[in-house]
């Protein structure tokens, strides 16, 4: 722990920031107290990353952002305890800070040329530092939710309205909904987890184009992605029983295209087979007692 507090001072006081000499009551939080912590956040994010000081610091194009914060990190102000620690003194103030910071594991594609050794200073003292490989990034963070502020100006009058913004979760209809922090993500339900999580567009509820099977989330727990009995689109989220799910003896549940539900002569579950006249691939796909012949179930 104590090193990784060491490597925050050194983010917050480095040498390649504005550095002033403080007068002898300056009080500036100029430093980031992280704490580790755990964060419910878990998905993917890409990013182009390009440093303030480039060079040495290379643009790092493509970075892979693993989304589930390690750290939360808040301005503190550092007072040394004078005749305590065997570490030199340099009077060194960083800018003021005013943002907490959440920090995120991150990895970037080798540089072409590595980043050559570079001399710092911070209020610990001098030294080179050499090896250095992206490992987290830091981003600006608030407590409690945005707020999302509108004003309209007529030429009599101006209007502010404050607009509070819901992150994803059940609303008041039991529902999965809420915005996203990625532009693009939708609030569905995850049967995994069992509860309202942001996913990409590729989750939502759709045909697969090489099985043809419906599959995906949605955002009431009470629906399943099937076939769409209209046939207006292929998939949609309906409160249906799917076949996996139905009971003996009826076998009443949803399957996909033109196949029947019907009881697995091996075990006690319902299957989804192709009776008479039903497309097929193989015999496995037909109901017993038929077998699949010329591409159909005869």
């Amino acid at each position: 722990m104590r090193k990784r507090m060491f490597a925050y001072f050194v983010l917050a006081t480095i040498g390649f920031a504005l550095v002033t000499a403080p007068s002898a009551s300056a009080q500036v939080f100029d430093h980031l107290k992280c704490y580790k912590m755990k964060d419910p956040h878990k998905f993917t994010a890409a990013a182009d990353l390009t440093p303030f000081q480039n060079p040495p610091f290379p643009v790092e194009p493509g970075c892979k952002i693993k989304v589930k914060g390690k750290e939360f990190c808040i301005p503190v102000i550092k007072d040394r305890l004078p005749g305590v620690g065997t570490a030199p003194a340099v009077t060194l103030v960083g800018q003021p800070l005013q943002n907490d910071y959440i920090c995120y594991v991150v990895k970037c594609p080798k540089p072409a040329t590595p980043i050559p050794p570079v001399l710092v200073t911070d209020q610990f003292g001098s030294r080179t530092l050499v090896k250095f490989v992206a490992k987290k990034l830091c981003v600006p963070a608030i407590k409690g939710l945005p707020t999302t502020t509108t004003t309209t100006t007529t030429t009599t009058t101006t209007t502010n309205t404050t607009t509070t913004t819901t992150p994803c979760m059940l609303d008041g209809s039991g529902i999965c909904n809420g915005a996203c922090p990625i532009p693009g993500d939708t609030c569905l339900h995850d049967p995994a987890t069992g509860i309202c999580d942001c996913q990409p567009q590729s989750s939502l509820c759709m045909q697969d184009p090489l099985t043809g099977i419906c599959n995906g989330l949605c955002p009431n727990p009470a629906d399943n992605c099937v076939p769409d009995p209209a046939g207006i689109v292929p998939c949609l989220c309906s409160p249906v029983t799917l076949c996996a799910s139905a009971t003996l003896p009826a076998c009443a549940g949803t399957c996909p295209g033109t196949q029947s539900c019907v009881k697995d002569p091996t075990t006690t579950f319902c299957l989804c087979c192709g009776t008479g006249a039903t497309s097929c691939t193989t015999t496995a796909d037909c109901c017993v007692p038929f077998t699949c012949v010329g591409g159909i179930c005869s």
